[in-house]
């Protein structure tokens, strides 16, 4: 599959809005997301520390370790960092499994997303939802024609061999030549396990499959849950298909005020899209703690042991709840909750930040079904506030 050089898309206008693939509402203003802790606090005029966010999907068991590692952080602020970031490539290259040449680190998974798409530049790509809104965002505003491919709900979202055959139906339909996935998916937190399936199917496509939540899929037994990594899904991949994933360690090592993400793929695609990437744009600090984080990879792994004795606990809480239909299963640290029909999911979530604890109202996600809440597994003590706050807003009043 052949990428467009730098050259051929800088002399593009990758910025201007093609009317008739825009939303009829757009404005090109950022998407909704969860992570509002400060403006929350800011506007409410409370201290941060007196908001409870379950809306950001960070690993809150990592915190401790993070705080440790970068309490020794020793960076020089005084110099330029180095542009091609080599020792988080190098951490980042032994983490996949690929040599450096096949990685590039990005300022978070955002920047990850623009330049790739940017790099890669599709006629027209295929967004198998619900998926994370950055991509809808992005490529409408690179001018790409946007296609979503949303799940159906009823199946939890599930990737079985129908909706496969239906993906690759809508895209021969459509001529869609790119696809992009979210596995481990958000926000429904599942795994896509026929991803393979889906890469040695296609033929002279794109498929860009974002990752950001691979390193902490477990299963109930605690035990790794299988993602297929780039490489499988590489040497899966049928004729002419560039594979491309996009990975983050803000999610993993819950640290996203620092902006760590990258992109893995074959050189040629590195090599087109780290042209597009402006200098320095992952700062000293960033580097330094990424590739010190990789290094500890094993505290953290080991630190997020009880995540899914957590998510078990929180899931049946919530599934007492009246007003709440079903918890999608989830091998992430978040939960996905259907609320009964006649709940809107906006006035759930409002209610909650009125009692200063906040969770991701899911209805302006990309190809997402009404009606749901994205919620973070957080420790037994918050996880039995946000109960009893949920239960409290649910509960029909006389």
């Amino acid at each position: 599959m052949r990428t467009r050089s730098a050259q051929e898309t800088s002399m593009e206008a990758p910025y201007s809005n093609s009317p008739e693939d825009a939303k009829a509402d757009a404005t090109g203003a950022a998407a909704p997301h969860g992570g509002r802790l400060l403006a929350v606090a800011r506007e409410r005029g409370v201290r941060p520390q007196d908001v409870l966010d379950f809306s950001n999907n960070t690993d809150v068991l990592a915190e401790p370790v993070s705080e440790r590692l970068l309490a020794g952080a020793d960076t020089d602020y005084r110099h330029y960092p180095e542009a091609e970031a080599p020792l988080l490539t190098a951490a980042l290259a032994r983490h996949e499994g690929v040599e450096s040449s096949h990685i590039l680190p990005t300022h978070g998974a955002a920047e990850a997303i623009l330049v790739t798409l940017a790099g890669l530049r599709p006629r027209r790509v295929l967004l198998v939802g619900p998926i994370f809104s950055e991509y809808e965002r992005t490529a409408r505003a690179l001018s790409i024609p946007v296609e979503i491919h949303p799940l159906d709900p009823d199946e939890d979202f599930a990737l079985s061999k129908t909706a496969l055959e239906a993906i690759r139906n809508r895209m021969a339909e459509t001529g869609a030549d790119a696809v992009v996935l979210c596995s481990p998916n958000n926000p429904t937190g599942q795994v896509y396990e026929r991803l393979p399936e889906l890469a040695a199917s296609l033929r002279h496509a794109i498929l860009l499959v974002d990752q950001a939540y691979r390193d902490l899929a477990q299963d109930e037994e605690d035990r790794p849950a299988p993602v297929a990594s780039y490489t499988e899904l590489a040497a899966a991949a049928g004729e002419g298909v560039a594979v491309c994933c996009i990975g983050s360690l803000t999610k993993t090592c819950a640290c996203p005020g620092l902006r760590l993400g990258y992109v893995v793929g074959d050189e040629d695609l590195v090599r087109t899209i780290a042209a597009l990437k402006p200098p320095w744009s992952v700062t000293a600090l960033a580097q330094h703690a990424g590739a010190l984080f990789l290094e500890h990879a094993a505290e953290y792994a080991d630190s997020r042991r009880r995540m899914p004795a957590l998510r078990g606990e929180l899931a049946a809480a919530l599934a007492a709840l009246p007003g709440v239909a079903r918890v999608l299963p989830s091998k992430t640290n978040f939960l996905c909750v259907r609320l009964a029909d006649g709940l809107r999911a906006g006035d759930v979530a409002r209610a909650l930040e009125e009692k200063l604890i906040l969770v991701r109202d899911c209805d302006d996600i990309t190809g997402m079904a009404p009606g749901f809440l994205r919620i973070q597994v957080r420790t037994e003590r918050d996880n039995e506030r946000l109960v009893d706050a949920l239960g409290d807003v649910l509960r029909p009043r006389a």
